[in-house]
């Protein structure tokens, strides 16, 4: 995570790429974050991100949003630059929990969580008392957002005889509601959990969460 007043400051010294290239690797993606006063300011619903790229995008990518930033009068103490290393997983998945309720809400889809914004997605309510899903729903899901050969992420169509088939196991859809609760508990606070699920990448969990926020809030923290 980088304020975004150091990454201005790092990609104006000519250090940032080669930093990002060591630290991170080749294949990255740069989210952001700004704080509740200056999200109030901003329009639409998603802050910018990137897709898939290497240090040079993302460098390039941070030097025209903290440009397009200050013309909008956003002070960059506001805003945060969020850069990461792609994680290739099968399945993405948002789950809602809170410190003092039984049941766990989680959303399910192929490919990137972002899908999830605006894609038919499973959905499903786990009770954390009695072990066990006790409501599902599995939709017919035809598309999924996943990344292309030259980094791009775009929608997808999903094969024909997958399209009932639900997105994620019954097991991962109790270990995520477990820990979900576990982190909301650490919290004290209801926290909405972003999941990769199967990744498929050496040295990485096969269930990774990466990202939390709480329902009233865009302000975030990472794993």
């Amino acid at each position: 995570v980088l304020p975004a007043a150091d990454a201005v400051s790092l990609s104006k010294n000519g250090v940032l790429v080669e930093h990002l290239r060591l630290i991170v690797g080749e294949r990255l993606v740069c989210r952001t974050d700004v704080n509740s006063e200056a999200r109030g300011k901003m329009q639409g619903l998603n802050l910018p991100r990137t897709d898939t790229s290497d240090p040079e995008g993302v460098v390039a990518f941070i030097d025209t949003t903290s440009q397009e930033w200050s013309d909008a009068g956003l002070d960059l103490s506001s805003g945060v630059f969020i850069i990461h290393e792609y994680l290739p997983a099968v399945t993405g998945a948002w789950a809602d929990a809170a410190p003092g309720q039984r049941t766990v809400q989680i959303d399910a889809l192929w490919g990137i969580p972002d899908g999830l914004q605006y894609l038919d997605h499973d959905s499903f309510e786990y009770d954390l008392k009695a072990d066990q899903i006790v409501s599902e729903y599995i939709r017919h899901k035809a598309w999924f957002v996943a990344e292309e050969q030259d980094g791009s992420w775009r929608r997808k169509s999903v094969r024909r005889e997958m399209t009932r088939h639900s997105a994620i196991s019954r097991d991962d859809v109790s270990t995520i509601a477990q820990v979900t609760h576990e982190l909301a508990v650490a919290a004290n606070s209801r926290l909405r959990v972003m999941w990769f699920v199967d990744v498929r990448k050496r040295n990485k969990a096969r269930l990774f969460p990466w990202f939390a926020h709480t329902p009233e809030s865009s302000d975030g923290r990472l794993f």
